[in-house]
């Protein structure tokens, strides 16, 4: 080996001072705290808002009231019969203000 680089030697078994790469699949864990928040889709339209939360199990209220969606941004709405729910696992990504799915539901 010549040139620039010709005093490098890589050292077997040597580490590298960082992690490895994670590649495993993010998985949400939603909270009370996500109460009152907006469900969006990838591209952004609203789903709904988040009306209770309960063993990482988002209840989703599809066409709320201004009404009920200050109650649930304050944490005092349950979920109804009109109510879905999205698991934690199909959450992509969390905010302060909205839980964002990755897949159209």
């Amino acid at each position: 080996m010549c040139g620039v680089f010709s005093w490098f030697t890589p050292v077997r078994g040597a580490t590298s001072d960082f992690p490895p790469p994670d590649h495993s699949p993010r998985v949400a864990t939603l909270t009370s705290e996500d109460e009152g928040k907006i469900l969006v889709d990838a591209e952004g339209d609203e789903l709904g808002v988040v009306t209770d939360v309960e063993s990482n199990t988002a209840w989703v209220d599809p066409d709320p009231g201004l009404g009920e969606a200050a109650l649930a941004a304050l944490g005092w709405s349950d979920h109804d019969e009109d109510d879905y729910t999205v698991d934690g696992g199909a959450v992509d990504t969390v905010t302060e203000g909205e839980l964002r799915v990755a897949a159209d539901l």
